[in-house]
């Protein structure tokens, strides 16, 4: 992979050398927080449909430790779609594992008509793709034992998951409370 492009409020950085795995950042004046950006080339390991029109897909770390805090996304880079799709051959999905799973990453896919999903449902177990992030600041708070309401609608579901796993597993102190519906039809 050539070349990728990160924004962190007013600040540009542009990676134009060949990359398949490793670390990158950027510091920027206007804030003191570092944007770590992973970028590995892992191979999907396990696909299973886990509700109607649902995916989880897996993604095996071996031994590489992709660094996130429980609710941020990741984006997803398949090497060749077998489906066109105007969108291209990316796409950003929450990650649904907990940042204590070391031995593999999972997002979850809800089905649709577009190529990409297509192609992700059908690429062989064991292909390798191209995983970025983290991204996102929609985590659970450090500090506070606040009660902390989650309301989620279907497939909006993917980042609490990850909290929740990673919070029960911790055992946070705080009273958490999740309000959820999916259609069933």
């Amino acid at each position: 992979y050539t070349a990728f492009r990160i924004r962190a409020g007013n600040c540009m950085i542009d990676e134009g050398n060949q990359c398949t795995a490793g670390v990158r950042s950027v510091r920027c004046a206007s804030s003191p927080q570092f944007l770590m950006i992973s970028i590995f080339e892992l191979p999907i390991i396990e696909r299973r449909e886990i509700a109607e029109r649902t995916i989880e897909v897996s993604f095996g770390l071996s031994g590489d430790r992709f660094e996130f805090r429980a609710g941020q996304y990741l984006r997803l880079t398949l090497p060749a779609l077998l489906y066109d799709d105007p969108r291209g051959n990316y796409r950003d999905f929450s990650i649904v594992s907990s940042p204590n799973d070391t031995d593999k990453l999972r997002i979850a896919v809800r089905m649709s008509e577009s190529g990409f999903k297509r192609s992700l449902a059908e690429i062989p177990i064991g292909s390798r793709v191209k995983v970025s992030g983290p991204f996102g600041n929609l985590v659970l708070p450090l500090k506070s034992n606040a009660p902390i309401v989650f309301v989620a609608g279907g497939i909006g579901i993917t980042p609490f998951l990850s909290m929740l796993r990673f919070a029960l597993e911790r055992k946070f102190p705080n009273q958490i409370t999740l309000i959820y519906a999916n259609q069933s039809r």
